[in-house]
């Protein structure tokens, strides 16, 4: 008995004191990578929205982004090249109202107390429920399969397909979302496999552990490994450079009432054949605002830094427990059937095609791992072109 009990304090000891090793070390390294984000940043102006939360009015040529080592000497993209212009016409200049000086715009930069609510550093840079701390060579899109990836749940559908630029209109909802899971609406331009998978997503999420609420936020992804090192949401790295505050990346977004007025917006990633930038645009039915930007640089050498292979449109959600189902909602909750003003839809899906030519969306893949649970549906029309309505409610009789 009483070895028994030195051998279970010995142990406990030398868990307190592993333990207290790696709390220390992760925080000199959540210490280090803000110190490195906000190095010659240049703040003229904080503001607080109206969740209590800082917004940085950061001076334009003295952003985060531009301290990523790819990125010296780079020059910014204020506006589209020519060449972008023959392909999208009715580009706006960046003259969107914003609350902050001329030069600058609004950022909701990372702060210690947001990357450890993530847990770690690794987890608040990663695809939430991928650690780009370990290998995700095993997340292979080639021929763009469904990711094999524990906790994720899709009902989406892809296209394999040569593209520059992808485009959506989006509904946007507030799903009920479980404390430790995620939901969320996008489109995903893609391309290579393997490692060596690239992509630029957009998209609305709920993510109470990035966030610490349970609104929908806008958000952005990159990554140039699949996961694996490189890549972040929104601003919590050096990678997406912003030009105009047309969109609130990060920021909490208004959803749509059930049976009532929807929500909506149109948001498209295009890459400019000039610069080759995967530059992101607001549509508002009439004009495009450019809101920023991710240098081609990012991509290496990488399918990206030419064209997407494939793009993607629907929802995702991601649950660290399978038994029982999670309740987290996909898009309102609603499955396909639910029909408009009831259920998440994308519509007027566009893709453009490495020749500038323009097509409407034909999915050649599907990714719905359980019908039971959350499901999708596709249709065709003069008024929404092509479009999905996807989602559901997660657990329930026919979702154990």
């Amino acid at each position: 008995m009483y070895k028994y009990t030195i051998a279970h304090s010995v142990v406990i000891i030398v868990c307190s004191a592993s333990f207290s090793t790696w709390a220390s070390d992760e925080s000199a390294k959540i210490d280090a990578h803000i110190k490195n984000l906000k190095a010659n940043v240049v703040v003229k102006k904080t503001l607080v929205d109206g969740s209590g939360k800082k917004i940085s009015c950061v001076d334009i040529y003295n952003q985060p982004a531009l301290n990523n080592p790819l990125l010296q000497g780079h020059q910014i993209q204020m506006q589209a090249s020519p060449e972008l212009r023959k392909i999208l016409p009715n580009i706006k200049e960046n003259d969107a109202t914003s609350s902050c000086p001329t030069g600058s715009v609004s950022m909701q930069l990372p702060t210690n107390e947001d990357v450890a609510r993530a847990g770690s550093l690794n987890k608040f840079l990663s695809k939430y429920g991928i650690d780009n701390s370990i290998d995700s060579t095993s997340i292979s899109y080639s021929n763009i399969p469904k990711p094999s990836i524990n906790g994720h749940e899709y009902a989406a559908y892809g296209q394999a397909v040569n593209a520059i630029a992808a485009q959506s209109t989006f509904n946007i909802w507030k799903p009920l979302v479980e404390a430790n899971d995620m939901s969320l609406t996008q489109l995903w331009l893609a391309g290579g496999s393997g490692s060596a998978t690239q992509t630029v997503e957009v998209g609305i999420q709920v993510l109470p552990s990035k966030y610490g609420d349970y609104l929908p936020h806008l958000f952005i992804y990159y990554t140039a490994d699949n996961y694996n090192k490189s890549g972040c949401y929104n601003l919590d790295c050096s990678g997406f450079i912003k030009t105009s505050d047309i969109l609130p990346i990060g920021g909490v977004i208004p959803s749509s009432v059930s049976g009532g007025t929807q929500v909506e917006g149109t948001l498209a990633f295009y890459r400019d054949p000039s610069t080759g930038n995967w530059i992101l645009y607001y549509f508002d039915g009439t004009n495009y605002t450019q809101s920023g930007y991710y240098p081609k640089a990012l991509f290496g050498t990488g399918q990206l830094s030419q064209y997407a292979q494939y793009v993607k449109f629907g929802g995702e959600i991601y649950s660290p427990t399978s038994t029982p189902h999670t309740t987290t909602d996909m898009g309102s909750g609603s499955f396909p059937s639910g029909g408009y003003k009831y259920t998440a839809y994308q519509r007027n899906l566009k893709y453009i095609d490495s020749q500038s030519a323009v097509h409407d969306f034909s999915k050649t893949v599907s990714y719905i791992d359980n019908t039971s649970c959350y499901n999708i549906t596709t249709g065709t029309d003069t008024t929404w072109g092509s479009s999905i309505y996807f989602g559901g409610p997660g657990k329930s009789t026919s979702c154990p």
